[in-house]
């Protein structure tokens, strides 16, 4: 092998193995003296995370004009907040914008070939995006490059997924209002028919609640009750203190109930809580009309005239003193936050949240809303600043929201604190569920004074948790599978099962029980998977299952593995498809991800055992911080 051909590299994103050495994009599992870029970024995964968030952070403050970009997109709609903070650039969330994976790994392969001192790149793989960054790269700083496309398959395409195609190849001005269109006949119609003219509050309610729907109990649902599994026992200690509250429904897709059969089942609880005259409901577009939809069509345009304004944009997208350029990544969340559906959408949320805080009575003291630090809360959160109705208090929603890698919930710059310039509107308190998460706010950039302490509403029946390792049987032993709500990720996670079965992992195993996530149901995937062994699917609380199980083999995203983890048992948790690590255990010594079915079979033998002591949750059984704040004795 001559100097000029040692100093080649060969990218490999096909399925397979390629010949020689070479640096895998999209796989794990490598042979020995290749590498990976996946396992290289959980390697490097804080100063990735911190090179990020600084670029995100910085972007705000872009010249344009005579100003920057979060000046230009200032709305009187946001009570003179920007719309920049609500653009998936901003809210920089990999499950919004899961090309945040592909800029992380860009960045370690561009580390990676200048360590290496190579001259030359040559890509195996079939992503234009990739290798137009990748040629751009090359093509700046004199390297040589060569792109090798591999024959593929072409995916079979149903007709909804050739309707997509077009409708993604429109101008996005007509996107946006198509999107429009898809919210009046879907979500619009639907509201304006169960709730008539105007929704009608409680004219003396004292708390308002924002949160998501259904996530929740379906038997007390059956019954006219309504109980949110995010809220919990709060719903008990309201009803105690006789506090009145006037709910608002972020209508989620869900297999529990459609969009009007949530608007059916608001209607039928509004009509019972009329004797008691202690609670309302209301759909979050209930209090639209007319009006606001065309607040909604001129708020769109301006700021689409607006964001005409700025060019050059392309070069600010590289990380400080690097020359690789991942606009090309980015490009479409970009042009879909300025110009598209997602502009549409900060526009509907913008004023669906404005009338909704309209209409809410002057006896409201106290805000309360499922905290993530994402787009819609900006349009709460400046809603409910412009009626100055009390303190609003956005209470930490799930554990996964403060993992090492979910870039959304840090507060990295004096804006993105609320503090300085044109600011990004954060809430009066964050409610903090327990020491380990109020330590990674701190870290992460949250003030202090910010952080209350408060129960863990959503993890509540961890109280009866004895907080001490099992003893795990040599043989017998009962598997409990937890799934995510994302598909792809529960197939991956139940395809190692699967496959680690024929190996032989589960001789130990007398039994296997899969709780599925409620929004993502698996009996399709189990079918096409057709495994060997048998297993039942449960449908009771997670609550329920702990205590019948020995080990717990957990998705990758899922905050269930810290509930495994107090309840004292042993743990195995699913590595990543193709997207960044979001398990809140990333980083806790002694951790590690199964990514393969023979990582995942010596695991089942070995499954890890983690130390519960420190104070994952707040859990007192009579919820003083919570009776406290809400004005009890």
């Amino acid at each position: 092998m001559n100097a000029e051909a040692a100093k080649s590299l060969t990218l490999w994103d096909c399925n397979g193995k390629a010949d020689g050495l070479a640096v895998y994009w999209s796989q794990s599992d490598v042979s020995k003296g290749s590498f990976s870029i996946p396992l290289m970024v959980e390697e490097q995964s804080r100063d990735l995370r911190d090179e990020f968030i600084c670029w995100s952070a910085g972007l705000s403050e872009l010249p344009v004009g005579e100003g920057s970009l979060a000046s230009l997109l200032t709305s009187d709609l946001l009570n003179g907040g920007s719309f920049w903070w609500m653009t998936i650039i901003a809210d920089r969330s990999p499950m919004r914008s899961p090309q945040i994976y592909d800029i992380l790994k860009l960045r370690v392969l561009e580390n990676f070939y200048i360590r290496g001192d190579y001259t030359a790149l040559r890509y195996v793989g079939n992503d234009n995006v990739l290798s137009e960054v990748l040629e751009r790269w090359c093509t700046k700083l004199g390297y040589r490059y060569q792109w090798v496309k591999e024959r593929s398959q072409s995916p079979a395409h149903d007709f909804k997924s050739y309707l997509k195609t077009v409708y993604y190849r429109l101008p996005f001005l007509l996107q946006g209002l198509a999107y429009l269109g898809y919210f009046i006949s879907m979500r619009w119609i639907w509201a304006t028919i169960s709730s008539g003219r105007k929704t009608q509050f409680l004219p003396d309610g004292e708390l308002a609640i924002v949160t998501y729907f259904p996530g929740i109990d379906l038997e007390a649902a059956k019954k006219g009750v309504f109980h949110s599994h995010y809220w919990g026992p709060l719903h008990g200690l309201l009803e105690e203190l006789n506090i009145k509250v006037n709910w608002i429904w972020l209508y989620s897709r869900s297999p529990q109930m459609s969009y009007r059969e949530s608007a059916k089942f608001k209607t039928s609880l509004n009509q019972e809580n009329t004797r008691s005259c202690r609670e309302r409901f209301a759909l979050l577009e209930d209090c639209m009309d007319l009006r606001s939809l065309f607040k909604v069509v001129w708020a769109y345009l301006k700021r689409y005239w607006q964001a005409r304004k700025i060019t050059n944009s392309e070069q600010a997208f590289s990380f400080e003193g690097s020359q690789l350029n991942f606009y090309p990544v980015l490009k479409r969340d970009w042009e879909s936050s300025l110009f598209g559906v997602d502009a549409m959408s900060t526009c509907l949320f913008a004023v669906a949240f404005r009338d909704m805080v309209k209409n809410l009575p002057k006896t409201t003291q106290k805000l309360l809303y499922l905290f993530e630090n994402i787009c819609w809360e900006q349009a709460l959160l400046r809603a409910w600043c412009d009626r100055k109705l009390g303190p609003s208090i956005g209470v930490l929603h799930t554990p996964s929201i403060t993992a090492l890698m979910n870039f959304r919930i840090y507060a990295a710059s004096s804006q993105e604190r609320g503090e300085n310039g044109n600011v990004k509107a954060v809430p009066d308190q964050v409610a903090v569920p327990g020491d380990v998460f109020r330590h990674r706010l701190i870290e992460y950039g949250w003030p202090k004074e910010r952080l209350v302490s408060m129960e863990a509403l959503r993890y509540f029946e961890l109280w009866k948790a004895e907080r001490v390792c099992r003893r795990l049987p040599s043989a017998n032993r009962i598997l409990l599978v937890v799934t995510g709500y994302m598909r792809e990720e529960s197939r991956l996670q139940l395809k190692l099962l699967v496959e680690a079965a024929t190996h032989g992992a589960l001789e130990s195993y007398a039994k296997v029980v899969i709780k599925p996530h409620p929004d993502c149901p698996i009996d399709n995937i189990m079918q096409q998977l057709t495994p060997d062994f048998f297993y039942t699917i449960e449908t009771a609380s997670l609550s329920e299952l702990w205590n019948n199980v020995n080990v717990a083999y957990t998705a990758n995203s899922t905050s269930a593995v810290i509930e495994a983890v107090i309840e004292g048992l042993p743990i195995v948790i699913t590595g990543t498809l193709e997207s960044i690590n979001l398990n809140p255990l990333l980083g806790v010594s002694g951790i590690s991800f199964v990514n393969s079915s023979v990582q995942l079979a010596e695991q089942l033998a070995n499954p890890t055992i983690v130390d519960a002591s420190e104070k994952f949750f707040y859990l007192e059984q009579d919820m003083p911080r919570w009776r406290t704040y809400l004005g009890g004795s």
